[in-house]
C-alpha cells in the first residue's frame, strides 16, 4: 500500500508536493494473495461539475509544486484536457511532445501540435527511439520490476523518468475516469497496469502528482455524475466510456473530435510480438481491475474486493 512519507519537524523546507494524491485519498496495492486493489477515497458531498472539478486539481497541483509541471500532450482527448485546465485559468505549465522516430506516431501527434499552434502554446519536440527502446534490456528489466508487460506504458515510464532527470514534474493523463457494462451492470474502473507508473516514482523515491484525475476523487465523481455520462450509463448499446468519450468531454471542454490511437498503430506486430515476449518473461497476469459501481464511487464506499 502506498505510505505517505515523512518529515522532520526540523527540515528547512517542508516538501508539500509530495503526494500522489491530495490527502493520500489514492490507496493501491496487492492483498496477499495476489490480488490487486484501489481505492479512491471519498469525495466531498457537494462537488462541482466534471470542469470545475479538473480546474481545482490543476490550480492545487500548481499551487504546490515548486515549479511548473510539464504536461506531455500526446494528441488524445485526456492530455489536452489537462493543458485547458492551465490554459484557461493562466496557470503556468509546459508543454512536450515526444517523436517517435520515422514519424511512427506523426499521425498521433499531430493532433498535439494542432492544438498548440491554434493556442499559441510553446511546445517542444524531444526525440524518443521506440523501437530501441521496445529491444532493450532496459525495457524487459523495468517490466519485471514493475510487473508490467505492456511495453508502450514501460515507455511511457521511461518518458517520465527522462522528465525527471532534467528536474521536471510530468503530469499525464493517466487515470482518466473510465466505465464498462458487465453483465448489463455499470462499473467505474482502473487498471493495474497503470499503476506502474506510480511504483516506479516510489522506486526512484519521487513522489508528486503525476496524475491530474487522480488528484481528487470529486473528479471522478463529478464525471459520473454529469448529465452526459448519467445519459449513456443507462444506455445497453454503450458497452464503455471509450466509446463516447469525446461526447461526454466535448460537453465541458471545447475539444476537436479525433481517432482513438494507441500509438503502435505504424509498427502494430512488433508491438503485439514484445508485449507477448514481455508477458512470457514477467510471468502471471498483470491485467487486474480494480471495479466500482456508481454509488461506491459517489459515497466514497469503495471495498477491497478480494
Amino acid at each position: 500500500m502506498l505510505q505517505k512519507k515523512a518529515h522532520s519537524k526540523d527540515s528547512l523546507k517542508i516538501r508539500t508536493w509530495e503526494h500522489f494524491s491530495k490527502n493520500d485519498h489514492l490507496q493501491f496495492g496487492y492483498h496477499q494473495n495476489g490480488l490487486f486493489f484501489a481505492h479512491l477515497g471519498k469525495p466531498e458531498t457537494h462537488h462541482g461539475s466534471f470542469r470545475e472539478e479538473c480546474f481545482k486539481a490543476a490550480a492545487e497541483i500548481s499551487s504546490i509544486l515548486p515549479h511548473p509541471p510539464t504536461i506531455l500532450l500526446s494528441g488524445g482527448l485526456d492530455s489536452e484536457i489537462i493543458s485547458e485546465c492551465f490554459r484557461l485559468q493562466g496557470l503556468p505549465f509546459k508543454v512536450k511532445i515526444c517523436q517517435f522516430e520515422n514519424n511512427l506516431n506523426h499521425h498521433d501527434i499531430e493532433w498535439a501540435v494542432k492544438y498548440c499552434t491554434k493556442h499559441q502554446i510553446v511546445y517542444e519536440i524531444f526525440n524518443f527511439p521506440i523501437r530501441k527502446f521496445y529491444e532493450s534490456q532496459d525495457c524487459e528489466r523495468m517490466a519485471q520490476q514493475l510487473k508490467c508487460p505492456y511495453p508502450m506504458i514501460l515507455a511511457q515510464i521511461k518518458m517520465n523518468q527522462h522528465l525527471i532527470e532534467c528536474g521536471e514534474f510530468p503530469l499525464t493523463g493517466t487515470g482518466n475516469p473510465q466505465f464498462k457494462k458487465i453483465k448489463g451492470q455499470n462499473f467505474f474502473y482502473v487498471t493495474e497496469f497503470i499503476f506502474a507508473h506510480f511504483r516506479f516514482l516510489q522506486q526512484i523515491d519521487k513522489i508528486f502528482p503525476l496524475s491530474l484525475y487522480l488528484w481528487k476523487p470529486e473528479i471522478t465523481s463529478a464525471f459520473i455524475n454529469s448529465q452526459t455520462t448519467q445519459i449513456f450509463l443507462n444506455d445497453d448499446s454503450v458497452e464503455n466510456s471509450e466509446l463516447i468519450k469525446f461526447h461526454i468531454y466535448s460537453q465541458e471542454f471545447d475539444l476537436q473530435n479525433r481517432p482513438k490511437y494507441k500509438g503502435y498503430e505504424k509498427f502494430e506486430t512488433f508491438h503485439k510480438k514484445r508485449t507477448n515476449d514481455l508477458f512470457k518473461l514477467v510471468g502471471g497476469r498483470f491485467d487486474q481491475y480494480q471495479l466500482w459501481s456508481p454509488n461506491e464511487i459517489s459515497t466514497g464506499n469503495q471495498k477491497f474486493s478480494e
